[in-house]
């Protein structure tokens, strides 16, 4: 079994999906900052994403995105709102603790 890491480079807050349907997608283009997102499994086998150091899990799934919640605690505000292609839509990256020593082996996440 192949486990493949994705990466996925983030243009500002809001970025227009290749996926979406031309009348979904948005006019115009933030660009303030670059970011990107490394997508891996976790032990379990779930797929998780990486952004500065920081994971983010999916919380919530609806018919047009994703949201993703900062793994470490249920109190940090940092989300991530993507497509279903994984294209980032939104982004809160402010944390309140900091980040967690991690290995990546074979395309896994281990917590160290």
């Amino acid at each position: 079994m192949q486990i493949v890491q994705l990466r996925t480079q983030v243009t500002g807050y809001r970025i227009q999906c290749p996926c979406a349907p031309a009348a979904e997608r948005s006019p115009k283009s933030v660009i303030d900052h670059t970011t990107s997102v490394q997508w891996v499994k976790n032990a379990a086998g779930k797929i998780i994403g990486l952004v500065n150091g920081f994971t983010y899990y999916c919380s919530n799934k609806n018919k047009s995105s994703i949201l993703w919640r900062c793994c470490r605690s249920s109190y940090c505000k940092a989300r991530l709102v993507t497509s279903h292609c994984r294209k980032v839509v939104r982004c809160s990256l402010e944390h309140n603790h900091e980040r967690t020593n991690y290995i990546i082996r074979h395309g896994v996440y281990y917590k160290v």
